[in-house]
């Protein structure tokens, strides 16, 4: 979530022959391994322990920030060390911390997964924070190696605190009668289909104000230094609105239901870059973080209501791996939802242009759903 604060540095004294299209196939290779990999991990998870797998998934991130600190220079170097192969590191522990809090919590159980989640973009917001002010002086170099050494003692920490739950044996077999781990049936499911879709089309256009909010800002306020961390202040409230929006959605989730919940924030984070980002002009910076804090707080949530969707749909019965499809099912959208928002960017003109798209590609998402809710519950007001 702090990759905004990161790439402007990047290009301007590394790769200053780049565009911020192929810059942002970082962030996309990132994402793509991020996501591509949890239907094996979840898996992995299951079968030798949550624990150990998550040790393993950040033992190897802190070696491979390391060593694309030290091949900053190097574009093909970035690409698959801090692009693709960090993303698949850190996608062995996704699907694990996700679901561990539906093992604890059954009555709140969209209010813990959002608590837990809601670490992202308390932790995006920080990390944009400190980058932006370290960049300056350090470099982009040294201020990865800082970041790396910050993440170490958070990870040491975390891993520390976690203890998984084991399943009561009548409640849920320990063994399945599926090879992949996935409950028998789940494929002749059009739900499972449904959210799979639903999740793909709709973070394509998520993750567009994250990585443009910096150099929107920088762009669309020219008064402004480029060099100051006021022009991140944009892109470090929407971390902090994510984070606590993520909470909230949690808790609302709850109360209507996480499939209600996961349509309302696509629909939300659709229309609030259709009808708000699109329409901000040059000087308007005060606006410009009213956007960002509302789609934190509102057009970020799907991303905790996938395990609480799941579990609502199909069972609480191989949930780590189901989760990891459905987190799988983004990995097209994550590795060239970014890229494609830097092309639309340099054909439009503008940035209007990035809002059309990406709100587009969230109300597409929102519709996706519907069909997976009811198909489990036809009345139009019920809880689900």
């Amino acid at each position: 979530m702090a990759w905004g604060a990161l790439v402007g540095d990047l290009r301007k004294n590394h790769h200053p022959s780049s565009s911020l299209a192929t810059l942002n196939l970082i962030v996309g290779l990132f994402n793509f391994g991020l996501n591509a990999s949890p239907f094996i991990t979840g898996r992995l998870g299951e079968l030798f322990g949550f624990k150990r797998m998550i040790a393993i998934g950040i033992t190897i991130s802190i070696c491979l920030l390391v060593i694309s600190a030290c091949a900053v220079d190097s574009l093909p170097a970035l690409f698959v060390c801090q692009g693709f192969l960090l993303g698949c590191a850190h996608g062995i522990s996704l699907p694990l911390f996700m679901t561990l809090p539906s093992q604890w919590f059954s009555k709140r159980r969209g209010l813990a997964t959002g608590m837990v989640v809601s670490g992202a973009g308390f932790g995006g917001g920080a990390a944009s924070l400190i980058l932006r002010a370290i960049l300056p002086s350090l470099g982009y170099r040294y201020s990865l190696l800082v970041y790396a050494a910050i993440s170490t003692v958070t990870y040491i920490i975390g891993w520390s605190l976690l203890k998984v739950r084991k399943p009561p044996l009548r409640a849920v077999p320990q063994r399945f009668d599926t090879k992949t781990g996935l409950p028998p049936g789940i494929w002749r499911d059009g739900a499972f289909y449904s959210l799979m879709a639903s999740v793909s089309i709709g973070v394509w256009g998520f993750l567009s104000p994250f990585y443009y909010l910096t150099e929107f800002t920088t762009k669309n306020n020219p008064s402004l230094d480029p060099n100051s961390l006021v022009v991140a202040v944009p892109l470090i409230v929407a971390n902090f609105a994510l984070a606590i929006g993520r909470v909230g959605a949690g808790l609302f989730a709850d109360r209507i239901g996480p499939a209600n919940a996961m349509l309302l924030t696509f629909f939300a984070g659709g229309i609030l870059q259709l009808a708000f980002w699109s329409q901000l002009g040059e000087g308007q910076f005060g606006a410009t973080i009213a956007f960002a804090v509302l789609f934190g707080l509102f057009g970020s949530s799907f991303f905790l209501l996938m395990p609480a969707v799941a579990s609502q749909l199909f069972g609480l019965r191989g949930l780590a791996t189901i989760t990891g499809w459905v987190v799988t099912s983004q990995s097209p959208g994550q590795l060239a939802g970014a890229t494609v928002a830097g092309v639309v960017l340099t054909s439009a003109g503008g940035y209007s242009g990035v809002a059309y798209y990406a709100g587009a590609m969230m109300l597409g998402g929102a519709m996706l759903i519907l069909p997976a809710r009811f198909m489990r519950e036809r009345r139009l007001f019920a809880r689900y």
